[in-house]
């Protein structure tokens, strides 16, 4: 083959080459083309915070609604639990009301420890911690009444136990002063706000100055029936004189040192229980009332069912106070240094008397012991200098050797001492 027919092969073979990719390359265009195009769905971004060097705040990016996380049941009932609010009797199954479709979203445990400085309900806000000892005021809230107030307002933080956003918090501070009032509601509409179980240090060491009064508002607004645990709930706190303590507590277990004081900021005024209160599954109640020296006469729930040790330790102006039909024993030093206590009457259900459980009782005059006593242990009337005579069975005694020696007959005590 000749140069020229050699250079004219090759230049076919270009030719064709180049038709070939062509008609390649335009398949290739003709499938992209008819191929399916790829959706992307755009979220909108979490809200953001933006502080300028001038420190003036702006929020971006706000979403208009806010999507709760599906909430899982929490101490589930095993069947209907009816719970009264202020719109109508709710029947909870699980988590959600039958009728209304109301959801219970749970508020998140206290610090157990530390409580004089610890922020309320873990606020760990980054101006302020809001720090138990000023909270003048607490507000429990609807969502109607919140009026989104939470979702633009730098002093809020998330109170639920699920840290889902469905429980919101914010503070109101009352410079210069620098005492709070603390706001609490749901996030989320069609929300009821559930106590958690363990409710103990709630609302503990709360503004206890001498001039002023804490207040605790709006509880009928919240759940309370599956909480099992109230011990230490207000103690520190000096409640406002009409605080009435009406709730659902027909499972609580626990009241121990619910109301103890702090020595210096006990509750001016009586404390009071409401219709709702029922303690008839309480085990503990130790120191309940324990250095509330100002109270002068109380009234017990006819379901509580013990007296427990140090009850009303140092209740230094209680005069009188019901002990329920049911009370099966006085706790240790239940009643020590109640100096006011002129007479007290014990239902005949009372089978034991602690040690040291009226020592110290200096006004206490006379005392009338039931019928089925079965143990009055050592010292139980210690120093109890007024106390003139003993009744049991129908006769009195006025000799403290003639009543030693007929309850050591029967097996009641080892010694007995008043004066």
């Amino acid at each position: 083959m000749n140069k020229y027919n050699l250079k004219k092969r090759k230049k076919q073979f270009s030719v064709l080459f180049l038709l070939l990719f062509m008609v390649a390359f335009s398949a290739c265009q003709s499938e992209r083309t008819e191929s399916p195009i790829l959706s992307v769905t755009i979220v909108p971004s979490v809200p953001t915070v933006c502080i300028t060097p001038e420190l003036e705040v702006s929020v971006t990016n706000i979403p208009e609604t806010i999507t709760p996380m599906p909430l899982t049941p929490t101490l589930a009932p095993t069947e209907a639990q009816e719970v009264i609010t202020g719109e109508h009797t709710h029947i909870f199954e699980e988590d959600t009301c039958t009728l209304c479709g109301k959801v219970l979203s749970v508020l998140r445990t206290t610090a157990h420890e530390n409580t004089y400085l610890s922020g309320f309900l873990g606020s760990t806000n980054e101006n302020s911690n809001v720090v138990r000892t000023r909270i003048l005021r607490i507000i429990f809230c609807d969502y109607e009444d919140s009026e989104g107030h939470y979702f633009s307002d730098l002093n809020c933080w998330d109170v639920s136990r699920k840290q889902d956003g469905s429980i919101m918090a914010w503070y109101v501070d009352h410079s210069p002063n620098q005492y709070y009032d603390v706001y609490v509601a749901p996030a989320i509409e069609n929300t009821i706000i559930q106590i958690h179980p363990d409710a103990s240090y709630l609302f503990a060491n709360l503004e206890n100055q001498v001039s002023m009064r804490a207040g605790i508002y709006g509880l009928d607004k919240v759940e309370f029936s599956r909480t099992t645990n109230m011990s230490h709930l207000f103690a520190g706190t000096r409640l406002a004189s009409d605080f009435v303590f009406n709730v659902d507590t027909s499972n609580v277990t626990d009241i121990s040192y619910m109301y103890q004081a702090d020595l210096n900021a006990p509750i001016e005024g009586n404390i009071q229980f409401g219709e709702k209160v029922d303690f008839s599954n309480v085990t503990s109640a130790d120191g309940m009332f324990m250095n509330q020296s100002e109270i002068k006469e109380l009234v017990l729930p006819d379901s509580l069912q013990l007296i427990g040790s140090n009850m009303f330790y140092s209740c230094s102006k209680l005069r009188t106070v019901n002990i329920p039909e049911g009370v099966n024993s006085i706790g240790t030093e239940a009643f020590q240094f109640c100096t006011r206590l002129s007479s007290i009457t014990l239902p005949e259900t009372v089978t034991q008397i602690g040690s040291r459980a009226f020592s110290w009782c200096e006004n206490l005059w006379t005392f009338q012991l039931p019928e089925n006593i079965a143990k009055i242990e050592e010292d139980a009337f210690y120093n109890c200098k007024k106390l003139k005579g003993i009744t049991w069975k129908g006769m009195e005694y006025t000799d403290v050797e003639t009543l030693h020696t007929v309850l050591r007959k029967q097996g009641v005590i080892e010694t007995i001492v008043w004066r």
